[in-house]
């Protein structure tokens, strides 16, 4: 922040502190992964990609289309509303 607004390192502090009245706040640590929480995130994103691919789906009926978004895509989506207890038919 020094370099870009052109002053020292001291008076960047200083106004920061006295002048702004702001607290210092230190980033908490990432934790780390272990092996098992590795493994277990490949195959579930293995088994992700495998429901997703070749349009797959888009036979998924949900409660909210927000699930599944297409940016940037001008195609007709079907989204289908189902009350409790109704069955979905084709």
């Amino acid at each position: 922040m020094a370099l870009s607004t052109g002053m020292s390192k001291r008076t960047v502090y200083y106004i920061i502190r006295n002048v702004s009245k702001a607290k210092l706040r230190k980033k908490c640590k990432n934790h780390q992964l272990n092996m098992a929480q590795i493994q277990k995130r490949r195959a579930r994103s293995w088994e992700l990609y495998l429901k997703l691919k070749c349009g797959k789906w888009r036979d998924f009926v949900t409660s909210d289309e927000a699930m599944f978004y297409l940016g940037g895509s001008y195609v007709r989506i079907r989204v289908c509303y189902v009350r409790m207890g109704e069955d979905v038919g084709d």
